[in-house]
């Protein structure tokens, strides 16, 4: 299966909190996105939602 960009998932790592927005575009400008809704930016984790399915389904055994 061919992954392409609306398979991605973009993590987000704030001081406070953890921002996730699903089905990025190659246009995503993550700068415009921290100052528009007012984010400090910490850390930026770029993956797919496969990965993010499986991170998900093992914090939730954990838990």
């Amino acid at each position: 299966m061919e992954t392409t960009k609306s398979d991605y998932i973009l993590i987000l790592h704030t001081g406070n909190d953890i921002l996730i927005e699903e089905d990025i575009h190659e246009s995503f400008d993550i700068e415009s996105y921290t100052q528009q809704n007012q984010v400090k930016l910490m850390d930026y984790e770029f993956i797919t939602k496969q990965e993010f399915n499986d991170r998900l389904d093992q914090m939730l055994g954990e838990y």
